[in-house]
């Protein structure tokens, strides 16, 4: 593996920019080489042929994987085989398995116990937040006016299911900020919420 592609392993992005490279060195040359790629276990319809370069005692075979043919979402694996002319037979993914996760979809967030505009008789106001990811959610964080009242540690997870406190306060505004492992971000604002155990308070608010 070439260190760019090496770096890509078990990584999560939302595009790829470089093509992914392997490289297999041969004494003795090979007569027949390929690269495939399977999408979420399925065959993709790409057979990529190696490119060869002579070297100092031995041949360099490059397998060239296009940064395009990673657009959708999914789970990648490449498997590159190749027989010399020993009659060997080398296969990429018995040695190393490589994968890489594509994600453009950002995760949802679903709030319950709280609605814009509320207002809410009690010293703190629980809030329950569902954020889930396709893939892999990284987590998230929520401010009331501002000031940071949970940041959640789930970390590497596909579903966080919390209780938060929205503290007392007269129409603050709520903001809920999740990201997923692939850097993709949501932002859901919940407006203008009042939480206050004083009926003056609440009838002013």
């Amino acid at each position: 593996l070439t260190d760019g592609t090496e770096n890509m392993n078990g990584k999560y992005v939302n595009s790829v920019k470089q093509d992914i490279v392997v490289k297999e060195h041969n004494v003795t040359g090979i007569t027949e080489g390929r690269g495939t790629l399977t999408k979420d276990g399925l065959s993709e319809d790409v057979n990529v042929a190696p490119d060869a370069s002579a070297k100092n005692g031995y041949t360099e075979y490059t397998y060239t994987y296009p940064s395009e043919i990673f657009d959708k979402e999914g789970i990648y694996r490449i498997n590159t085989v190749s027989t010399d002319k020993a009659g060997n037979t080398n296969e990429f993914t018995r040695k190393n398995e490589w994968q890489l996760y594509v994600d453009r979809t950002a995760p949802t967030i679903t709030v319950g116990g709280v609605e814009e505009g509320g207002i809410y008789d009690t010293s703190r106001k629980e809030m329950n937040i569902i954020v889930k990811d396709s893939m892999s959610l990284d987590g998230y964080v929520v401010t009331c006016d501002g000031r940071e009242i949970y940041r959640s540690e789930d970390g590497s997870t596909i579903e966080a299911n919390n209780s938060v406190y929205v503290p007392a306060g007269l129409n603050q505004d709520i903001r809920i900020t999740a990201t997923d492992t692939a850097g993709n971000e949501r932002i859901m604002e919940i407006e203008n919420v009042t939480v206050s155990g004083s009926l003056f308070a609440r009838l002013f608010a």
